[in-house]
């Protein structure tokens, strides 16, 4: 009675509320009897099978930590080359980060290992399976690992992270391109268009039509396109459509969003070279739709919608010329009477330009002209050219037309066949010479098949004897320089 009284005083009067259970347990399990009764193990009880982690996954897990740790360790000693751009930092600090290197480095490891999964599902595995959380706790601090957990948190980081790898100091496409799909399959929407973007990029080398874009990637940026509110994702749309066979419907279809792009965009860095990112469009909006209104162009008759669409294909190479500055508008002003006058002083000033940053056509087009002033072609009779002008621009042409070897050798052969109507034989030979040691230095005749070719014209005109072998080598400048007016 007294030990229960003092017990009960204790609890009222003693302890404060907070801590009367506590209390209470305390004093009557107090005794080594009611403890040891206390621990046993209830007869009806089944004791648990504790599952012990799996060794093998502990000694993986721990071998990645260990490798990624020392990867950011010499990363961080030789001064790894990768790039991180402003944008990215800002984004990443926005998103709750700070030790910004520690966390683009986990960032690129995850996507390296996460690329070997299903995209789709990649980063649902990022933020759930251990092995993924685990390199995050152990390299980074808590704050930031909660971060790494957070699937919104993550896939605008993967968004982020896909911009900088087509940074042109980076040059990463295929990691880019995989955070970038792996971000839009993860639900974040603004990475659709910069997926479709670098899987345009990467599909380059592809032929005129093969498809580029996946198609989840294309449904999205078609759908995106038609509502006219992203001048991205329409230009993207359109470069891709312009690949595929067509209908009338589809050049019609085509042509109007290519002129509601141009109505909505104007110049501006993004478009232009001074962009340092590798995801920006290739073509710019007049090149979209001068593209567009030709292949509709192709459809129609003479009437009022045929001028309608002509006028609009001239001033899309307009604007690209003087709105966008943009040189590879050029030849095709050269050859739209509508644009700029033939042979006017402008147009002399537009090929001049043109051709003196390399452009095959430009050249040729300036060469025909000089000839033609100069009295190369058609020759005056009894009178030699003086000025060598055009010959010289010719040449540049066909330095300019590699790697296509037959127009190549159809504007070396005109130049040596010109040279030869006028009397300088030796320059024609020497032309020709040069012709075989281009093609050779470059790669461009393996089989020595143009070699051969221009070899046989040489020894042609090398013998003296008026022999039907001759006469097959004796054709006119014409027959090479006539058929590429």
């Amino acid at each position: 009675m007294y030990g229960g009284r003092w017990r009960i005083v204790l609890r009222h009067e003693l302890y404060p509320p907070a801590l009367r259970s506590q209390s209470l347990h305390r004093s009557w399990s107090c005794s080594t009897r009611l403890a040891a009764k206390r621990s046993r193990l209830p007869t009806y009880a089944k004791r648990a099978t504790l599952k012990t982690p799996d060794p093998t996954l502990e000694s993986v897990l721990r071998s990645e930590v260990k490798k990624l740790k020392s990867d950011l360790k010499s990363r961080s000693e030789k001064h790894d080359s990768y790039y991180i751009s402003p944008d990215l930092v800002s984004a990443l600090h926005g998103l709750g980060f700070f030790s910004i290197e520690t966390v683009v480095q986990v960032l690129r490891y995850l996507c390296g290992e996460l690329k070997k999964l299903p995209l789709a599902n990649a980063l649902i595995s990022a933020t759930t399976q251990q092995r993924f959380l685990q390199v995050s706790e152990e390299v980074l601090g808590t704050d930031e690992a909660a971060l790494m957990r957070d699937p919104q948190i993550l896939r605008k980081a993967f968004h982020s992270l896909g911009q900088n790898d087509f940074h042109k100091q980076n040059r990463k496409g295929n990691d880019g391109c995989d955070a970038l799909r792996m971000a839009f399959f993860a639900g974040e929407t603004e990475a659709g268009v910069d997926a479709a973007a670098a899987e345009i990029a990467l599909g380059a080398s592809l032929s005129q039509h093969e498809a580029r874009l996946s198609p989840r990637i294309f449904d999205y940026v078609k759908a995106k396109a038609f509502e006219r509110n992203d001048w991205l994702a329409i230009l993207l749309y359109l470069d891709e459509m312009s690949r595929k066979t067509g209908t009338e419907a589809t050049a019609r279809e085509s042509y109007q969003l290519a002129k509601d792009l141009v109505a909505i965009v104007e110049p501006s860095k993004y478009l232009r070279t001074q962009n340092s990112s590798l995801l920006q469009p290739r073509n710019l909006p007049w090149r979209v739709l001068h593209d567009a209104a030709e292949s509709y162009l192709s459809y129609l008759g003479e009437g009022a919608e045929y001028d309608q669409v002509q006028s609009d294909l001239e001033n899309a190479i307009r604007d690209g010329l003087f709105k966008y500055s943009d040189v590879s508008a050029v030849p095709f002003a050269l050859r739209q009477p509508g644009v700029t006058e033939k042979h006017s002083k402008e147009w002399i000033e537009l090929a001049t330009q043109s051709a003196s940053v390399g452009d095959a056509d430009s050249s040729l087009q300036l060469a025909f002209y000089y000839l033609s002033k100069d009295g190369w072609r058609p020759p005056e009779p009894n009178k030699k050219p003086g000025e060598w002008t055009g010959i010289e621009w010719l040449g540049v042409s066909a330095a300019l037309s590699a790697p296509e070897t037959g127009p190549m050798v159809a504007k070396y052969l005109g130049l040596a066949h010109l040279l030869r109507e006028h009397g300088y034989a030796d320059e024609g030979m020497s032309w020709i010479d040069f012709a075989k040691e281009s093609m050779g230095e470059a790669g461009l005749d393996p089989d020595n098949t143009w070699n051969n070719y221009l070899s046989e014209f040489q020894l042609a005109w090398k013998d003296t004897d008026e022999s039907e072998s001759l006469k097959k080598y004796e054709k006119s400048s014409e027959e090479f320089l006539g058929q590429l007016e």
